[in-house]
Order: structure tokens, then sequence, then C-alpha cells
């Protein structure tokens, strides 16, 4: 590979790291656990904007994880869970196998989680589509 060659594509991927919002997880948490997912009632809280309302925490192992190992915690504000009939607590205990980050034209998100649930000595992938309004990720120090 050439100079320019390497420099062209030094520049696609500067580019490409640069369009995702500073709290994500760029690098990707494949094979991270999910320890816990939970659903969080809050009062809303007028002063901040937009008003938080509700957030899905997932706390995370991430040690296993074969990029980004330094996130514990993701908070997921104001979210709907788009998949129907979907339980919440099938995610916790679950194997992060990878993500899609939309961002959306009125300035929400859109995650679409890949996760793997072993039943009975099987495995099994999932797909849950969840949409919100901010994140906040805790990470290692």
């Amino acid at each position: 590979m050439n100079k320019r060659a390497i420099y062209r594509r030094a520049r696609e991927l500067d580019a490409y790291f640069n369009s995702f919002p500073d709290w994500y997880w760029a690098l990707g948490l494949h094979d991270a656990k999910i320890l816990s997912a939970a659903a969080l009632e809050l009062p809303p809280d007028w002063k901040t904007q937009p008003p938080c309302y509700n957030c899905l925490e997932l706390i995370i192992d991430a040690a296993g994880a074969m990029y980004d190992q330094k996130v514990q915690k993701i908070s997921l504000y104001n979210y709907k869970i788009l998949t129907p009939d979907f339980d919440l607590h099938r995610l916790s205990g679950a194997w992060w196998l990878g993500d899609e980050l939309i961002a959306e034209e009125d300035g929400k998100y859109r995650l679409q989680l890949t996760f793997q649930v072993f039943e009975t000595a099987h495995e099994r992938d999932y797909t849950v589509d969840i949409r919100f309004a901010k994140a906040e990720v805790e990470r290692k120090k």
C-alpha cells in the first residue's frame, strides 16, 4: 500500500470514528456481558433539556470484550423499546454481540442491540431496537 492510500484510509477511519457521539463505544462491546438491565422511572427534572422521565440502565462487564473493555454502565434516557413484546429481563446475563447506532432526524437515537442468551445449553441470538433521547456511559479510569 502506498503512502497516499494509507493517508486516504486514515482519513476515512478518522471520519468514521468522529461521526459517533463522544459517549459511544465506537470500538465495540462484542463479548461483553450484560450483568443487569433495569427500567427506572425518574421524577422529571424540568431544569434539564430534555427533562428525563425514564432510564434504561445496563450494567456491563466488559473485561472480556474484544475491543472496548472500559465500559461499566450505559444509561439510556427517555427510552422506548420498539421491539414488540420484548422482555427486558432477557438482557440480564446475556452476551453483547454487536450493535448499530442510528442518529434520527429529530435528534434522538436508535440502538439496535444484538445479544446472545444461553437457554438450556443452547445459544440463541436476539435483537432489540431501543429509541432514546440521550445517553451517559460510565467507564473505568
